[in-house]
């Protein structure tokens, strides 16, 4: 649901300077487009959206280094920044939301043990 005219402005930045996400999506509602109904912001849970490879599906918490700010599949080799991996998963779940799915969610669909 978009915010209307008057609504309460936001602080953008968090701790240390970073766009916190309810900031951001604060700000999204109050953009004149969203505003006037010509768009639509929904919330996505991002549970597991950085722990799932984008290729395979594989879904495992160690396959994230945080300490190097990347993603390594075990299972397929896929590797890429693990910010970009969460974007690539939230934007896939996004997807499913477009095409009916009401709650779309990361499933642990393999595992690489």
């Amino acid at each position: 649901m978009c915010a209307g005219p008057g609504a309460p402005e936001y602080a953008l930045l968090g701790t240390g300077n970073q766009l916190t996400f309810h900031a951001l999506g604060r700000a999204i509602i109050q953009e004149p487009t969203c505003a006037e109904g010509k768009s639509e912001v929904i919330k996505i849970d991002p549970y597991k959206t950085s722990q799932r490879c984008p290729k395979c599906g594989t879904v495992r918490k160690e396959n994230r280094h945080h300490d190097i700010h990347e993603y390594i599949c075990d299972n397929c080799g896929y590797r890429s920044n693990d910010d970009r991996i969460g974007a690539m998963n939230i934007q896939m779940l996004g997807m499913l939301w477009l095409s009916g799915d009401e709650k779309p969610s990361i499933k642990k669909l393999t595992t690489a043990e």
